[in-house]
């Protein structure tokens, strides 16, 4: 559970991944080796700007936190 200290925290970190991301080009390409064999690779493929509102809305979450010392974020891993 996250509560304000780690909110406050939490938007500067998914601040500063936003900023990194909207320099960065519109389509992100991630080539990931494949588990089965280090020879082939995974490739995928990401919209910047998808990437950048999901982080946006995430801390938008956090903000309520910060905000309104009653909420928390409820944070289960990955």
């Amino acid at each position: 559970m996250v509560d304000v200290n780690g909110a406050t925290t939490a938007v500067k970190i998914f601040s500063a991944w936003i900023s990194i991301f909207e320099s960065g080009p519109k389509v992100l390409r991630l080539h990931i080796p494949s588990l089965e064999t280090n020879i082939s690779m995974n490739h995928y493929e990401f919209i910047r700007d998808d990437i950048i509102q999901s982080l946006q809305i995430i801390t938008s979450y956090f903000l309520s936190v910060t905000e309104n010392n009653r909420f928390y974020v409820l944070h289960h891993g990955i």
